[in-house]
């Protein structure tokens, strides 16, 4: 498996990942404006249990693409094949079970979204049991591209992904059609989405691969749990780590201060569409090369990887926090310009370490350390939920955005300081001077973003043009290595094909 594919499989996932960030800026404000800001913190609410479903696989689904990854390297196809049948029953079952507890359980929990408010809670537990339905198709969804993943068919996963997620800003748009359709209609629409989407996927996945239903045996249903069980918590720990500030404004502050809160957070936070994408192609990849024992490739891939997040959310940052009034004050209107901002504008912070923070996770998964990362969520979760807790209190809704960016620091620092420890047995060989000039050019870059955001917009233009040239010619002179440029050079060319 070479580097150059990899790595092409990543920008392909980048590229086509960027389709849900301009859909979201066309279809948020549509949609703000269609449901209200009471409904769509409700619509908002529920959305993000549909991607809580990529956490609560017990670790399946990446579980399945490191095995499948790793017996494909050593062509060990019967594995691969009883390894693919057992993900399909586990993942189906898990579907069911989510179908059973939210269609038992809808009521009580809109009872506790929407604080008693008897309308809402009525519309809320109607969504959450369409939810229900459309449980096992989700499950089924991840289950298959899991499998694409493994064999490196990202164009195929990375399209859909972008499909799915492009579907969930439109769909309130369908209002425009039909002036009496509701949230349930919304819903439904989505459900229908997901049916297409799994039929197209079991058919790529069944013309790149040659199941055998009849050739597989249970117990490596054990294997999938041993690894899964870790991965399970860690994406268990990922819920309150990544989604529990906008449940906690719900609860203690009101279902409109989430929707102020999520316009800037589900923007911002599209950033780590970067990371995602980058490194989803290199989780397989580095349990391939693992496997045969390349380490060379894993620590080439990830110090230039890491490199490149880095200069590209700095400066998808820095034009957030310059232009963040104005872009909210015309996306969507000055109440939101007012009451947004200033969150966008700290968030970005806490985004950019977030993002980076994904580089080492993927890495020490892949090549085993995923009880190590388990344990490390394990413990943050509590600790998050406790300073999120007293920060709403204390600062309202800018007390979310505090919480978030010191937790995303301390994880990013303490995976990165595992990654290159000698414990995972990896040959890092980092230069010291590299990182203090790679720290402080970011530092200054970010400090100048917050200086040039008070300042009128033509001189805002002009500064912040001249700054983004002066960083990237910066990073390229004293960050980038020769060989990374060659590198860079080599995917051009492959692109250009």
């Amino acid at each position: 498996m070479k580097s150059s594919r990899v790595l092409k499989n990543s920008f392909i996932n980048l590229i086509t990942q960027i389709i849900p960030i301009f859909t979201a800026l066309i279809f948020i404000p549509i949609s703000i404006k269609l449901l209200g800001n009471e409904q769509f913190g409700i619509y908002s609410l529920i959305v993000t249990l549909i991607v809580i479903f990529n956490y609560i696989n017990f670790g399946i689904a990446p579980a399945t693409t490191k095995e499948v990854s790793k017996y494909l390297a050593s062509k060990e196809y019967y594995k691969v094949n009883s390894i693919i049948i057992n993900s399909f029953i586990i993942m189906l079952s898990i579907g069911l079970i989510c179908f059973f507890i939210l269609n038992l359980y809808s009521n009580e929990i809109a009872i506790l979204l929407t604080k008693n408010n008897f309308k809402l809670s009525i519309i809320t537990s109607e969504l959450l049991k369409i939810l229900g339905y459309m449980s096992p198709f989700i499950m089924l969804v991840i289950f298959f591209r899991s499998i694409l993943e493994a064999k490196q068919q990202f164009l195929i996963t990375s399209l859909n992904r972008a499909f799915l997620n492009s579907s969930i800003f439109i769909s309130p748009s369908i209002l425009f059609i039909n002036k009496t359709f509701t949230l349930v209609d919304i819903f439904w629409f989505l459900f229908f989405i997901y049916t297409i989407s799994v039929l197209s996927l079991l058919y790529f996945t069944i013309k790149h691969l040659n199941i055998k239903f009849t050739d597989f045996t249970l117990s490596h249903s054990k294997s999938l749990f041993n690894i899964g069980i870790w991965m399970m918590i860690s994406s268990l720990a990922g819920i309150g780590l990544y989604y529990a500030d906008r449940y906690f404004i719900a609860v203690f502050i009101s279902t409109i201060a989430v929707a102020y809160y999520v316009a800037s957070y589900d923007l911002v936070t599209r950033l780590n569409i970067i990371s995602g994408s980058l490194t989803s192609a290199l989780f397989p990849a580095f349990s391939h090369w693992y496997e045969i024992k390349e380490y060379d490739k894993i620590v080439k891939n990830i110090i230039f990887v890491s490199k490149i997040i880095t200069i590209l959310v700095s400066v998808a940052s820095f034009i957030i926090i310059v232009f963040a009034k104005t872009f909210l004050l015309y996306w969507i209107n000055a109440e939101y310009s007012q009451n947004s901002s200033i969150i966008m504008q700290l968030l970005v912070i806490g985004v950019l370490f977030n993002t980076l923070a994904v580089v080492p996770f993927r890495a020490l998964s892949a090549i085993g350390y995923h009880k190590f990362v388990a344990k490390l969520y394990l413990i943050e979760t509590p600790l998050y939920l406790i300073i999120l807790y007293l920060s709403l209190n204390e600062f309202s809704l800018i007390g979310a955005v505090i919480a978030y960016n010191i937790r995303a620091f301390l994880e990013m620092l303490i995976l990165y300081f595992f990654l290159v420890s000698k414990k995972v047995g990896l040959p890092f060989m980092i230069k010291a001077d590299k990182i203090f000039y790679f720290f402080i050019i970011e530092a200054i870059f970010i400090i100048l973003a917050y200086i040039l955001a008070d300042l009128d917009f033509n001189v805002k233009m002009l500064l912040s043009s001249l700054f983004l040239v002066l960083y990237l010619l910066a990073v390229f002179k004293f960050i980038i290595s020769n060989k990374e440029k060659e590198l860079g050079f080599i995917l051009m060319q492959r692109f250009s094909k």
